[in-house]
């Protein structure tokens, strides 16, 4: 059985992220270590694919 103590690494979801609260509250999550699962509207799809890739290169966490 798997559970999610097996994982040494800590994830959170964010959700908008794009907004400006969500964008904040994402990078203080990452300054924090946690890898992020980041979710948006379609039509900020852009974004957060910059979003995504400016927290990675920051921070040295992983986003999807």
């Amino acid at each position: 059985d798997l559970s999610l103590s097996d994982y040494d690494e800590h994830w959170a979801l964010i959700n908008d992220c794009t907004t400006p609260s969500g964008c904040a509250f994402a990078q203080n999550l990452a300054k924090r270590g946690y890898n992020l699962i980041l979710v948006s509207t379609e039509d900020f799809q852009e974004e957060l694919k910059l979003l995504s890739i400016h927290i990675e290169r920051t921070f040295l966490i992983r986003t999807v």
